[in-house]
């Protein structure tokens, strides 16, 4: 319980730099972390749900808590893995993250989700072959959907360009060049003489 409120202290914010970095390292590499990871899981999981109601801060480190547990290979992460890879997409692809407010610095929170993305796809990709085809889905979708907010199409294009040079140009590419192509249509359109359009 001592080690479980140290993780959610170092969450939420409570603890000071040098205390979060050293909970955050061991995290990573403690061997006894297989039994605490069901509620690990299940606390960052509720931290997810909420990613509106959180300071941002919190939820940055957020991100390196899961990525931590899902480095750490003796840390139990496999079997939790359909809570944690949630938890990293959706700090990737929500529409709105943090109760900062809308000068808040959520883009970096984005990039901190997208490489704790990438590195569960490195960590558990080879066992996992639909890990990545599903990351990849999700983030494609939201690129390809209009209805979704210009934060949200960052947060995709961010997490494909953490996977790698071969998943940006397979999934995203297009999407980038349709978007650009709609964009100067419109501008064009907006541009016109009316009745030239």
């Amino acid at each position: 319980d001592l080690y479980l409120k140290a993780v959610v202290d170092a969450v939420h914010g409570r603890a000071d730099d040098a205390r979060r970095r050293e909970v955050f390292a061991s995290l990573r590499r403690d061997a006894g972390l297989a039994p605490l990871a069901p509620r690990l899981a299940h606390f960052f999981a509720g931290e997810a749900a909420a990613v509106r109601t959180r300071p941002l801060a919190s939820l940055e480190h957020l991100a390196a808590a899961v990525a931590a547990v899902c480095a750490n290979p003796r840390g139990g992460a496999a079997m939790h893995l359909h809570q944690l890879a949630p938890v990293a997409l959706t700090l990737v692809v929500a529409k709105t993250l943090g109760d900062d407010g809308p000068s808040g610095d959520h883009w970096s929170v984005r990039v901190a989700a997208a490489r704790a993305v990438a590195g569960i796809c490195a960590e558990f990709g080879d066992r996992y072959e639909s890990l990545l085809p599903r990351v990849a889905e999700t983030l494609r979708g939201a690129l390809d959907d209009a209805k979704r907010p210009p934060q949200t199409k960052y947060g995709a294009l961010v997490g494909f360009c953490a996977l790698g040079k071969r998943s940006l140009e397979a999934h995203a590419a297009g999407a980038l060049l349709d978007g650009l192509a709609a964009d100067f249509a419109a501008a064009a359109d907006a541009a016109a003489p009316p009745g030239e359009t």
